[in-house]
C-alpha cells in the first residue's frame, strides 16, 4: 500500500516507484494495441477494502503525491470496512496477453524454446541446457518464485511462497472490478464470462506457505470456500483450485540488476509482478544495452 511504501523508502522512492509503474502500464497497453493483444486488458479499476483508518491513510499518501484514489461505501458481498477505488488499475489475462506478445516477437525475428531444461546455474555468457548450450552476449534469468534456486547468488533474498487460488463457475454478477482485502491477503476477481476467481489467506498457511513445492493446504482452501460464500456471497460451484509459486523478498523490492556472478536476473515480485515486471525488465534492458539506467535505483536493496 502507498503509505506504507512511504514508510519503507521514503516519499521520493516510493513516488517514483509508483510512477514508473503507471508509465509502464501506458507501454503495455501501447504495446498491446500494436500487436492486437488489448482485448487481454480490462481497465475496470480496483477496490482496496480495508479498515476505514487504514483506508484514509493510504487515499491520503496518494492524493498528497499526485495520484489518484476514491473512497467508497458500497461494497460487494458482505464485506465490511471501507473501499478506496483506484480508477486507472484494473486487470489482464496474462496468459493470452504474453503468447501473443510472444508471436508477434517471432515474427521479428526472436527465438523463442520452450520446454528446454536448464541444467545448473547460469553463467554471465553461457546457459547449459538438455539440447545444447547457448552462448550470448549477456545472460538474463526472468524468473519470479525460482530465482533464488537458478541464482545461487540471489538464494537468500528471493524466497518461493506457494499462494492459494480456486475459481467457480459463471456466477451472477458480484464483483465490478478486482478487489483486494485485509491489506491484500485476499484478493479476487469476477471474470467477462462470469466465473469467480479467489485466492488469500496465506498467514493461515504459516510457516508451510514458504515452499517451492506446488502442494496445496487443504486448510486453506476449505477458508477460501468460506469467504467465497459468506464474504463475497457467491453461491457458483468451484470447478478450479490449485496453488502458485511467487517470489518475496523481505524489502519487499523486485530484484532488477547484475549479480555478483554475472548474471542479469530479475524477479521476486512479493505478489504484485505484472506492472513491476515490466519495470524490472526495461532497467535490466538498458542496463544491458547502454551500461546504466536512469531507473536503475528504483529497486536497488535500501
Amino acid at each position: 500500500m502507498y503509505d506504507r511504501a512511504r514508510e519503507l523508502w521514503g516519499r521520493e522512492r516510493a513516488r517514483a516507484i509508483y510512477a514508473a509503474t503507471l508509465d509502464a502500464q501506458h507501454a503495455i497497453l501501447a504495446a498491446a494495441d500494436e500487436i492486437g493483444a488489448r482485448e487481454a486488458f480490462r481497465l475496470v479499476g480496483m477496490l482496496r477494502v480495508d479498515p476505514p483508518d487504514a483506508v484514509r491513510a493510504h487515499l491520503a499518501a496518494l492524493l498528497e503525491d499526485g495520484f489518484e484514489g476514491v473512497l467508497v461505501q458500497d461494497l460487494p458481498g458482505s464485506l465490511q470496512g471501507l473501499g478506496l477505488l483506484t480508477p486507472h488499475d484494473g486487470a489482464v489475462h496474462p496468459a493470452r496477453w504474453l503468447r501473443t506478445l510472444a508471436a508477434a516477437l517471432e515474427t521479428r525475428g526472436v527465438r523463442v524454446f520452450e520446454r528446454t531444461t536448464v541444467e545448473g546455474a547460469p553463467t554471465r555468457d553461457a546457459v547449459v541446457t538438455t539440447s545444447g548450450t547457448i552462448r550470448a552476449g549477456a545472460v538474463v534469468v526472468a524468473a519470479d518464485a525460482a530465482l533464488g534456486a537458478l541464482v545461487p547468488a540471489l538464494a537468500s533474498r528471493v524466497r518461493s511462497r506457494r499462494l492459494h487460488m480456486l475459481a467457480t463457475e459463471p456466477a451472477p454478477p458480484a464483483l465490478e472490478r478486482p478487489v483486494y482485502i485485509r491489506d491484500g491477503h485476499e484478493y479476487a476477481q469476477q471474470l467477462p464470462d462470469g466465473r469467480v476467481t479467489l485466492g488469500g489467506f496465506s498467514d493461515l498457511d504459516g510457516a508451510a506457505s514458504w515452499t517451492d513445492r506446488a502442494e496445496s493446504n487443504p486448510a486453506v482452501q476449505a477458508r477460501l470456500d468460506s469467504f467465497l460464500r459468506e464474504e463475497l456471497l457467491v453461491e457458483a460451484a468451484v470447478t478450479h483450485r490449485w496453488v502458485g509459486l511467487v517470489g518475496y523478498a523481505d524489502d519487499p523490492l523486485p530484484t532488477a540488476g547484475q549479480t555478483e556472478d554475472g548474471v542479469y536476473a530479475l524477479g521476486g515480485y512479493n505478489g504484485t509482478g505484472h506492472v513491476q515486471g515490466f519495470v524490472a525488465a526495461r532497467i535490466v534492458a538498458e542496463l544491458i544495452s547502454d551500461g546504466e539506467s536512469a531507473d536503475g535505483w528504483l529497486y536497488s536493496p535500501p
